[in-house]
């Protein structure tokens, strides 16, 4: 039996995702990898963008292979097959969003090189931060605008106020 230590920090939007919007964001999160580490995918139902901060390791896309390092972003079509795992001696710590949606799709589909998953040199931390800063504060905004509408729609009584001002 191998025992996993992999650090993972994530936030969810899974119950905020809509089929009919343009753009989700599902899972946006941090990683920091061990020997353990190891993702194989075939046909994978996701798409994604990982953001090497630090460390190396390996990516095997569509019979190709590419050796991802610090400052490396990583894009994992949906539909893709891939296998990818942190160097045994210089363990990855990565930053990843999941994501769906047409609109996605037309701006890698339009914007980035065909056939290119490894972008070296291409500082995305910026960009994560903000991510996970609108989405958290949306997320909370979400969260208070639901409050807010059960409190307006929900029959007034002494316990329904109670149970609604706990959460």
């Amino acid at each position: 039996m191998r025992i996993i230590q992999i650090k993972n920090i994530a936030a969810s939007f899974w119950s905020y995702y809509d089929d009919t919007l343009p753009a989700n964001i599902m899972v946006i999160g941090e990683t920091a990898c061990d020997e353990n580490y190891y993702i194989s995918r075939t046909s994978s139902r996701i798409m994604a963008i990982e953001y090497i901060l630090s460390g190396s390791g390996t990516l095997q896309m569509e019979g190709e292979t590419f050796h991802p390092k610090r400052n490396t972003a990583i894009l994992l079509p949906k539909h893709s097959c891939h296998t990818y795992y942190s160097a045994s001696d210089d363990f990855w710590v990565k930053k990843w969003i999941v994501f769906d949606g047409t609109l996605m799709q037309t701006l890698i589909d339009t914007y980035l090189p065909k056939n290119v998953c490894c972008f070296e040199n291409c500082n995305l931390l910026p960009y994560f931060q903000k991510i996970e800063k609108n989405h958290t504060n949306g997320r909370r905004q979400l969260q208070a605008n639901d409050r807010c509408a059960r409190r307006c729609f929900v029959p007034h009584d002494s316990k329904n106020e109670k149970q609604l001002s706990k959460q």
